[in-house]
């Protein structure tokens, strides 16, 4: 659950403090002008005091409640005092987490028979938090666990117009420099009516009006229905922020290329729905919670004021269509997919991204592919990538975080020549957790492609390895975790085929995408294929805390009152586990093997038919150290993050039978190669 802001506890008339500062904001009178800009930076020169604050309803053009009035979306904004006549622009963090939420659909069977249907009950399980297996208490995650009664109002899950986004310290940087700080709730959530739709055009059109509000060209009215523009005080330029779905709505803004928006920063977000639970035509579970899919999303962020009648809408829109037990990419995830050509051909704004390379619950697919989109298409991008989970950057990196944001939204939205764009576009977080690189790409230019051969030894090399042989493994359909079933010093057994390299002499750093070439069969009923990287050697626990600058507490902006800006005292971990001690995976790549032409196409498989399946994995950033050796071991299901087909009557097995010298995978090495034999 997302935790209060600290500064809030004990704080129990926030209304009356809302109405004083409601009085405040009537009766100041305008400020003189000041020199906002000084030494090419926007400087903190408006109070927090006397910040203006509105509420607007916004209209959208679409009803997707079905009452016959179009869609609302509600702004919160906090803006500086100005003097009459000085505009500013905008910072929006659009969100369906604003509200608290109450509903849960059950997950979505995961243990099929080979006609696709259900064999047994699934488990319902009621501890949502285990979709963020890896949260940090001390940081919020992505949605509040909270469990309300049937019927139960939504209340705000965070203070209404304390803090303008989920980033307590955001508003009171931001706001003295000239910005003006919003929350917007997402379409169906919170404050705004309608119906959620996760990745919808729908949704895009609520993030799309609030940009138009601002810009003058949508219809806005507070809370008594009386019309509000924003023309007198906003300049027409806006920014979208946030992180995970919160990144997601601002990805879709940019898509809209509605006018106006100059800039989005997403951190985890997620570019292509599809990538969130689907990966190569198999469904594959966010954050580890096996059944979880768009329209259990949908249920427990539909907080809106149409929620009752939102519940049948959702199942007709996105429980009957989302198609779990295929994994197809359809026209539903075709609608979904904001790193698509035409998306990118529509994007005027520049896109900042930050994301974790071990992040589960948005896999770093999603936007490391859409990071390479955007460099196709020549769109002004920056990118972070780190070796932690889903977590804020600020927990990380505070001091370098706070000062690329001030330099990045000074320059997108008051035009200022800052160098920002001057500056390396990829900050790397070493793999040692020791440091950060920077450099001109992701992959790093140097980087390589190293491809390896699978030989029938169970030796992984560049070279010739012999004849070609079959070799078969059985995969039960039981309920074992993959890595029980690895053999510690990467060898073969009856549940996995591995194929190790010799000692390395040399440390390899692998950035980037592996990818696998397996010429196989498969006989029973389960389709799929999964392919794991493994570091063997022995393992230590490697831990990394984010620096607190000595501080008891984190302060950055100006205070208001006990609105302090200041975040409480944290330890941010990120760390590698030592799940086993002599082995660690380092990435996953999953396939359906009936979509082996690609993800959209589901092809006939038949048993024992020979087939060259080829495929992607999960991008990584890792260094397997001098005297370790690296293996690739293939399996069939993968019990925690893939469902799994076990047969009509739940009992069958399947058998992968992969051919050597035909198969191979092809590793994104950065450094070190010359010992991979590349």
């Amino acid at each position: 659950m997302r935790s209060l802001p600290t500064r809030l506890l004990g704080v129990t008339a926030a209304g009356a403090l809302l109405a004083s500062l409601a009085a405040v904001n009537a009766a100041a009178a305008d400020p003189a002008p000041v020199a906002l800009v000084q030494n090419n930076e926007t400087q903190p020169v408006y109070g927090m005091s006397d910040a203006i604050t509105l509420k607007v309803n916004i209209q959208t053009g679409v009803d997707t409640d079905k009452d016959g009035h179009p869609d609302t979306v509600q702004l919160r904004l906090k803006r500086p005092h100005t003097a009459a006549g000085v505009k500013v622009p905008t910072i929006i963090e659009p969100s369906p987490y604003n509200y608290t939420q109450s509903d849960r659909l059950p997950y979505h069977e995961t243990q099929l028979k080979s006609d696709g249907t259900p064999s047994i009950a699934q488990y319902f399980a009621d501890q949502f938090s285990a979709l963020f297996p890896d949260a940090d208490p001390n940081q919020d995650p992505d949605v509040p666990a909270v469990n309300l009664p049937q019927g139960a109002a939504p209340v705000p899950a965070k203070a209404d117009m304390w803090d303008m986004t989920w980033e307590s310290w955001f508003d009171n940087y931001f706001v003295p420099r000239g910005y003006a700080v919003a929350d917007l709730d997402a379409l169906g959530t919170g404050k705004s009516t309608g119906c959620p739709n996760p990745g919808s055009s729908n949704e895009q059109a609520g993030v799309k009006a609030a940009v138009d509000w601002l810009n003058g060209s949508a219809v806005g009215t507070d809370e008594n229905g009386n019309p509000v523009t924003a023309t007198d005080w906003s300049n027409g330029s806006v920014a979208l922020k946030g992180k995970s779905y919160d990144g997601a709505l601002s990805v879709e803004g940019a898509a809209s290329g509605v006018k106006g928006l100059k800039t989005v920063v997403s951190v985890a977000g997620i570019p292509d729905w599809y990538r969130y639970s689907r990966s190569n035509g198999m469904p594959v579970a966010p954050g580890g919670a096996n059944g979880y899919d768009l329209d259990n999303l949908a249920t427990f962020v539909n907080s809106g004021p149409s929620r009752a009648a939102c519940k049948a809408i959702i199942a007709s829109n996105l429980t009957d269509k989302v198609a779990f037990n295929s994994g197809d990419r359809t026209a539903f995830w075709n609608e979904r997919n904001y790193a698509s050509s035409n998306a990118l051909m529509n994007t005027k704004a520049s896109v900042f991204l930050i994301q974790g390379t071990r992040d589960e619950t948005v896999r770093p697919e999603g936007t490391l592919s859409y990071w390479q989109a955007l460099q196709q298409y020549g769109i002004p991008s920056k990118l972070w990538t780190f070796q932690g989970t889903h977590m804020r950057p600020y927990q990380l990196r505070r001091d370098e975080y706070v000062r690329q944001m001030h330099l990045w939204y000074d320059h997108w939205l008051y035009n200022l020549d800052n160098g920002i764009m001057d500056e390396p576009k990829v900050d790397v977080q070493k793999p040692d957790l020791s440091g950060w690189t920077t450099q001109s790409s992701w992959p790093a230019p140097e980087a390589t492609n190293v491809t390896l051969k699978m030989h029938a030894d169970g030796s992984l090399s560049s070279g010739y390895g012999g004849l070609s042989v079959s070799q078969s493994m059985t995969d039960k359909g039981d309920a074992i975790d993959t890595e029980s079933v690895l053999d510690p010093n990467g060898a073969s057994n009856a549940d996995s085929l591995a194929y190790i390299t010799p000692k390395l002499t040399d440390a390899v750093t692998l950035e980037g995408f592996p990818s696998f070439s397996v010429n196989a069969s498969l006989n029973g009923p389960s389709p799929y294929l999964t392919a794991l990287l493994v570091d063997y050697g022995p393992q230590k626990y490697t831990a990394y805390s984010g620096s607190t600058s000595g501080q008891a507490t984190l302060c950055d902006g100006v205070a208001d009152g006990t609105n302090t800006g200041c975040s409480a005292p944290y330890t941010t971990g990120i760390y590698y586990p030592t799940s086993h001690p002599n082995f660690r995976v380092v990435a996953r790549g999953w396939l359906d093997g009936r979509n082996y032409m690609n993800d959209s196409t589901t092809s006939l498989l038949t048993d024992g038919s020979v087939h060259q399946f080829q495929w992607k994995g999960q991008p990584t950033e890792y260094t397997v150290p001098a005297g370790h050796q690296l293996g690739v071991v293939l399996v069939s299901s993968d019990k925690k993050y893939t469902p799994r087909y076990v047969g009509t009557s739940g009992t069958e097995s399947s058998t992968l039978t992969a051919r050597t010298e035909f198969s191979s995978v092809t590793l994104p090495v950065k450094a070190g190669g010359a010992a991979l034999g590349g």
